[in-house]
């Protein structure tokens, strides 16, 4: 699996409400791309994402 932390560090995002946007490279944006879809396509890799999160307090902001 791709380290996100790596990715995320090289790239600047301006997400909105609604709308996620990240700019970077081109390579920096495909690995991305290939990290977020390992996750949104299984719904229980969401799930192990977000259980953890609200365990520890975080809130998720509908």
């Amino acid at each position: 699996m791709i380290e996100a932390g790596a990715i995320a560090d090289r790239l600047d995002f301006d997400s909105e409400v609604g709308m996620f946007c990240a700019a970077g490279s081109p390579g920096d944006l495909a690995r991305l791309k290939v990290a977020v879809e390992t996750v949104i396509t299984r719904s229980e890799a969401v799930r192990d994402i977000i259980a953890p999160a609200e365990i520890s307090g975080f809130e998720f902001d509908d």
